[in-house]
């Protein structure tokens, strides 16, 4: 991983080193001296981390405490993609009435209110609380979605839209990747010593992975006292994910806080200026 990851460091320096001699560059290296687009980048990279974190372990933890299978995961997402679909649509009322980084901020505080509940979980959390959960997280992280888009494309020319738009879903899938990469690691080295603590060598031997032990044929060799503990301590693991998440979603608060007052300009506002000046 520190291979890849200093691997990742040197070709960026050497992307960037061409871009700046480039007569007609992939990205614009100008585009970041807008205060605008560059955090609206940012953004977008924590706030693709931040999805990850939602679909990798929504379903982990549905399939560990709930017992849902693997395969139901697009059912037991539901709640959380209405979520999404409801605030997304709702939001276009608010870009242009307020700043950018209101909405932003506006988002961060609902996605960090549903991250602190989340990081408390337990195996004794209910399954409608969990599920209000779900809803309030995507609730947050639907408002972004039009929003990093409007803030990027803030007063950038015509000639380069594209390329702003093509970028800012670069860098959130940047996020998530990296985000896929952290994430998981962290959560996986977390619970296999809390997991190693607790099992025994001839139940070990049959798991590749720590979450093997969900899978119904290992279900079976492992006693109902012994399983309930491997729940808690992948809900734990869960649990310190979102708690990571938190300061994630605390730093979009940050971000957002100096990316000025600047406000989408309504079609009907541009139209009326001339007049108005006349």
């Amino acid at each position: 991983n520190v291979g890849l990851f200093a691997s990742f460091a040197v070709f960026l320096v050497l992307f960037i080193w061409i871009e700046r001699f480039a007569k007609d560059p992939l990205v614009p290296l100008h585009l970041f001296r807008n205060r605008m687009f560059s955090t609206t980048m940012g953004l977008s990279v924590l706030y693709g981390t931040v999805i990850m974190a939602a679909s990798i372990y929504f379903p982990l933890f549905l399939q560990g405490v709930f017992g849902e299978s693997a395969t139901s995961t697009g059912r037991i997402m539901i709640p959380f993609m209405l979520g999404i679909i409801v605030s997304g649509g709702l939001t276009g009322r608010l870009i242009g009435a307020i700043t950018f980084r209101s909405i932003y901020v506006l988002a961060s505080v609902i996605l960090l209110v549903a991250t602190g509940f989340l990081s408390q979980m337990t195996t004794d959390t209910e399954r409608w609380v969990f599920t209000i959960y779900m809803i309030v997280y995507g609730l947050g992280l639907g408002i972004t979605y039009p929003t990093v888009i409007s803030s990027a494309l803030y007063k950038v020319n015509q000639n380069v839209q594209g390329i702003v738009t093509s970028l800012s879903t670069f860098f959130r899938s940047l996020g998530m990747a990296v985000g896929l990469a952290v994430l998981t690691s962290v959560q996986s080295n977390i619970l296999d010593s809390k997991i190693h603590a607790i099992l025994p060598e001839e139940i070990g031997k049959n798991m590749k992975n720590t979450t093997d032990f969900l899978i119904p044929q290992i279900r079976k060799l492992i006693p109902d006292d012994l399983y309930k503990q491997m729940v808690n301590a992948l809900t734990q693991s869960i649990a310190s994910i979102f708690l990571v998440t938190l300061f994630l979603i605390a730093a979009t608060i940050v971000i957002a806080l100096v990316m000025g007052r600047a406000k989408e300009e309504l079609a009907l506002e541009k139209t009326m200026q001339p007049k108005i000046n006349s």
